[in-house]
């Protein structure tokens, strides 16, 4: 009974968060940015970058 409680709050919380979301002003927002990594492979420095997404 508790998880179905839960499953229902975290529901009716995203849909409520849906529409603050698209008020926002159109020049902030989320943007992708490259967040690299530096490491040692083998020997061999090597660099890992993955995109994350990120609020600005």
């Amino acid at each position: 009974m508790k998880t179905i409680a839960l499953m229902s709050a975290a529901a009716i919380a995203a849909i409520a968060m849906a529409p603050m979301t698209a008020t926002a002003a159109p020049h902030h927002g989320w943007k992708w940015k490259t967040v690299c990594k530096t490491g040692w492979h083998h020997g061999h420095k090597t660099r890992e970058c993955h995109k994350v997404r990120t609020r600005w």
